[in-house]
């Protein structure tokens, strides 16, 4: 069986005729074994990825199934159970077969050190740092015991540990394969380290010994990452590629780096590049999918952001990350009631957020549904008062007459930023319908001081002024005037027909020549 293995692991990863025949020689070998005696758990499982690989789905499903009805019985078929789970990265199952060894067998080195192995691979290092150092105890002086747990001790921060073990490998006999790693860990040690320019010579060290190796290419971009040489960075990523193209991680290690060099276009491509190569049960796909999503967010292309986080869902339909990007997706194409399900869907399984509540909120007002919106802005304020949302909330308030209440709310927003120019307006609509004719005009004229002199602003001034001032206030026309000149052409006359014709606010004037003339000037466009 190691022998069949031997072979099968010598059979390159991509179909060929080479493969081919290594792989079917594998198998020949494999038979051999029954001369010792009747087949093992391990022996049909063995088979069935032989034949997995050749892509001969039948026969690899009829050793499946052989393999189900064998029992396992004493510790050679668990510890050849635990190798075939090791080679098929079924790390959890092999490592309760390593364990069921280890109860008959405490001592048995290579059980200890390929469980070792297995719990590094899931970044259980602690544990397998222990495993490591029991192997040790034996006596056995083999290289890659101080090579992996000096490996472990550099993951748990353990430096001086780490540096220790690599001094010791570095003592016993190594091969160009062993030197290597040596090298590449050491590097990323020194990385950890910030001992840049060490790490830079022993990755170069590296690269020598094997320059079609990715690995120190790798880290080699790191190194220079830390150092903000991010064209460096760049140009190790590329040579990594360039060597193993196929790794669907090294083209999410690029796609990083170009978000930090600023290139979001590149970086979208790189992670297309991930997901076409990423298995689709991989954790890494789903978040390849979000990425992208939030590249196009950014980017403003809320239908194509959108279609990457329903994919990201797709694989995993309770990803809070995706399921809150999705509604801010769906916020800006005004896809509002589709945002509260998507706000609802992400509270049901994430942590509770200022953010959410705030967005739910204002998708709720959008659809006019102002206790629900009132309701998620204090729940939002609970978890993080904020100037903006305080703001939000007095305008709700407003809408549902309540104007003390609104009064409250703009006058805490104020408070929490002396520069929020949205309460002050919220403020000065309140006093003006209050009466408090100067106060409110004080607000109004605060609030355009302030700016930034968007539509919405100008125009909530506009209204204060009509409110507060005299009847047929010029300044009201000024202002109406500038809010609908910062609009597209396209979208005047929808404001004027939803916001000014009809605001109640706007009832003092609407009989007034100037506001005749605007609307008779606005319907022309029509």
């Amino acid at each position: 069986m190691i022998l069949a293995e031997t072979e099968a692991q010598s059979a390159p990863d991509q179909k060929s005729p080479e493969q081919e025949a290594q792989l079917r020689e594998a198998l020949r070998v494999l038979e051999q074994a029954l001369r010792f005696g009747a087949p093992s758990k391990a022996f049909h499982l063995r088979r069935a990825r032989y034949f997995s690989r050749l892509e001969d789905d039948a026969a690899a499903a009829q050793a499946e199934q052989a393999a189900q009805a064998v029992p396992v019985t004493d510790v050679l078929d668990h510890f050849l159970m635990a190798d075939e789970f090791y080679r098929r990265a079924n790390f959890d199952e092999a490592i309760q077969e390593f364990e069921q060894v280890l109860q008959r067998k405490p001592d048995h080195f290579w059980a200890q050190y390929l469980n070792g192995l297995c719990l590094l691979r899931q970044n259980r290092h602690a544990e397998a740092k222990t495993l490591l150092t029991a192997c040790l105890a034996q006596g056995r002086e083999f290289v890659w015991l101080y090579l992996l747990r000096g490996f472990a001790h550099g993951e748990l921060m353990a430096f001086d540990a780490a540096d220790a073990d690599f001094q010791k490998a570095l003592q016993l006999p190594l091969d160009e394969n062993s030197r290597y790693v040596l090298f590449v860990n050491r590097g990323v040690l020194r990385i950890r380290q910030e001992r840049y320019d060490d790490a830079i010579a022993d990755l170069n060290a590296a690269i020598k010994l094997k320059p079609t190796e990715y690995q120190a290419f790798v880290n080699l971009a790191q190194a220079y990452r830390r150092l903000k040489d991010l064209d460096a960075a760049l140009k190790q990523l590329d040579l990594a590629l360039e060597h193993e193209p196929s790794l669907a991680h090294l083209y999410r290690l690029r796609a990083r780096l170009r978000i930090e060099r600023n290139e979001p276009a590149q970086a979208l491509a790189d992670f297309d590049q991930a997901i076409q190569r990423e298995h689709t049960d991989s954790p890494f796909h789903v978040e390849d999918h979000v990425e992208r999503g939030r590249l196009l967010l950014r980017d403003g292309k809320h239908t194509g952001s959108l279609a990457a986080f329903d994919a990201a869902l797709g694989f995993q339909k309770d990803h809070s990350l995706a399921l809150r990007l999705r509604a801010e997706s769906l916020f800006h194409l005004r896809r509002f009631e589709e945002v509260i399900e998507s706000f609802d869907r992400y509270l049901e399984h994430g942590k509770p957020l200022e953010s959410v509540y705030r967005g739910r909120g204002l998708a709720k007002s959008e659809l006019g549904q102002y206790p629900g919106a009132i309701e998620d802005f204090t729940k939002a304020l609970e978890l993080q008062p904020t100037s903006a949302v305080q703001a939000y909330r007095g305008w709700m308030h407003v809408v549902c007459e309540a104007p003390k209440l609104a009064e409250r709310d703009f006058q805490l927003a104020i408070e929490l930023d002396p520069k929020n120019s949205d309460a002050f307006a919220g403020r000065g609509f309140v006093r003006a319908v209050a009466k408090q004719s100067r106060e409110a005009i004080e607000d109004a004229d605060e609030a355009l001081r302030l700016g930034p002199r968007t539509p919405r602003l100008i125009y909530n001034a506009a209204r204060i002024h009509a409110q507060a001032g005299k009847a047929g206030d010029a300044r009201v026309f000024e202002l109406i005037s500038e809010a609908l000149a910062l609009l597209p052409e396209e979208q005047r006359l929808e404001f004027w027909s939803a916001q000014v014709r009809t605001d109640a606010a706007m009832a003092a004037i609407r009989k007034h020549p100037r506001f005749v003339q605007m609307e008779k000037e606005m319907l022309s466009k029509k």
